[in-house]
């Protein structure tokens, strides 16, 4: 299994069972992911704002990107207004958020990027990504935003604590939109704090360590 909570699900399911599961992280090439970053975008992000990427799919079931007008348009009724939203993915919602974010009157706060076949330059110059998903196993987005160093909001699922560590390397918000605009707010508004995730991110490099040793524990390498 690819995370410890998906582990427990699957052996509180089958638990005849339940000493034949293990958990192996999935894992990244961070140098790959930092080479992509550094190379050129179509997006030029304007520095005078804060700058948020979501990268994800238009799934309005799981994903939930239906959620990024609606956290616009609540952060422009609270005055929040100093920030710019991409979102990096196509999926079968993709007008249908679009159209949303018209009527919502925030159609200009967000740039729809479709597919992209190298995300990880437009969110190179991003400050904060933003996971709006009801549940994931292990989520990739998570783990290549550590190794990009980009602080995280992530809303609450089974698992997340494997990935995020609230308040230092990112915010865990939950699963309502009151908690994620509460949770945007407070890192749009606070350098400070987003400077302090920065270089936590910095002094705690992602590895695959973790993954390799779990690999290792399964087959029993000696």
């Amino acid at each position: 299994c690819v995370s410890d909570a998906v582990r427990k699900g699957f052996a509180e399911g089958f638990p005849m069972l339940a000493d034949k599961f293990a958990t192996v992280y999935n894992m990244f090439d961070a140098p790959s992911i930092i080479d992509k970053s550094n190379q050129p975008c179509e997006y030029v992000v304007d520095k005078c704002l804060v700058n948020i990427i979501s990268v994800a799919r238009h799934d309005n079931w799981q994903k939930n990107t239906d959620r990024i007008p609606l956290a616009c348009a609540e952060l422009r009724k609270r005055g929040v207004k100093n920030f710019h939203w991409y979102i990096a993915g196509a999926g079968p919602h993709l007008e249908q958020n679009k159209q949303l974010a018209k009527e919502l009157g925030v159609y200009d706060m967000i740039t729809f990027c479709g597919a992209m076949a190298n995300p990880f330059a437009l969110q190179s110059q991003c400050d904060i990504s933003v996971l709006t998903s009801s549940t994931e196993a292990y989520s990739m987005s998570v783990i290549e935003s550590r190794i990009l160093k980009k602080p995280m909001i992530v809303m609450r699922y089974d698992g997340i604590e494997e990935a995020i560590e609230d308040g230092k390397s990112g915010l865990i918000a939950e699963q309502n939109m009151d908690s994620l605009c509460d949770k945007l707010q407070i890192l749009i508004q606070d350098s400070v704090l987003r400077e302090s995730m920065h270089q936590y991110l910095l002094d705690s490099p992602y590895s695959n360590e973790k993954a390799f040793s779990q690999f290792e524990d399964l087959v029993d390498i000696k």
